[in-house]
């Protein structure tokens, strides 16, 4: 395990405050990238009508996204300020703690992964409304209804607590979750298959999804264990 990043600040409240929001802005962006990159690539495998090639450059899109997401997350839950104050205040924002003279502060981890649940929904409802609009509304099988969103929700939120899985030191209980998850939808996938499409699917969604996951998990425990 690394050590963490400390940094030292003498005016301190302004720039921790700064440095605070660009880190929020920065989670709700990566968040964003997420599920651009995993809505945007079921739309593209759907509009491909399953073809392997296009599936395979979309997980190369979700492995790019997770990347970045993971190296942001570890970093963050990292990072600290160590500030030299007589008395603290309470800040939605940071937790604190006093060590060695010194109030360290660091990003709360619920306000840190509400950006990026805020980001990634917020890509999801793009993609979505991708398919409601323009030239691809008039295709109804290409209409994100409910049952199709339910791969989408499914592709963020199995990249996002598998990342924070590693980021919490190969935290057990939410790596289990997301293979929970992962098994129910495997198991259920027949009800998230697209109705009425022209023609019949080379890949499924749901299979390229399963694919690409294993893929991702594999890449990122694999560079996990390097780094360590």
């Amino acid at each position: 395990m690394p050590p963490e990043v400390l940094v030292f600040i003498r005016s301190p409240e302004r720039r921790a405050r700064r440095i605070g929001f660009r880190i929020l802005v920065a989670s709700f962006l990566t968040g964003t990238f997420t599920t651009l990159t995993t809505s945007g690539g079921i739309l593209c495998e759907r509009l491909s009508f399953g073809d392997p090639s296009v599936a395979s450059a979309a997980g190369g899109g979700m492995l790019l996204s997770a990347s970045l997401l993971m190296i942001l997350t570890q970093r963050v839950r990292r990072l600290s300020f160590r500030l030299q104050f007589d008395r603290v205040k309470f800040s939605r924002l940071f937790s604190t703690e006093r060590i060695d003279g010194h109030f360290v502060y660091r990003i709360r981890s619920g306000v840190f992964l509400a950006a990026q649940v805020l980001g990634a929904l917020t890509g999801a409802a793009a993609i979505c409304a991708a398919t409601r609009l323009g030239p691809l509304g008039a295709a109804h099988w290409l209409s994100a209804s409910p049952t199709l969103l339910v791969n989408d929700v499914v592709a963020g939120a199995a990249i996002l607590l598998l990342v924070w899985a590693l980021a919490r030191e190969l935290d057990t209980r939410l790596l289990l979750l997301a293979l929970v998850l992962m098994t129910a939808y495997r198991v259920t996938d027949g009800r998230w298959h697209v109705l009425g499409a022209p023609r019949a699917f080379v890949v499924t969604v749901q299979r390229a999804l399963l694919v690409q996951f294993a893929a991702i998990a594999l890449v990122l425990i694999h560079a996990r264990a390097r780094s360590t």
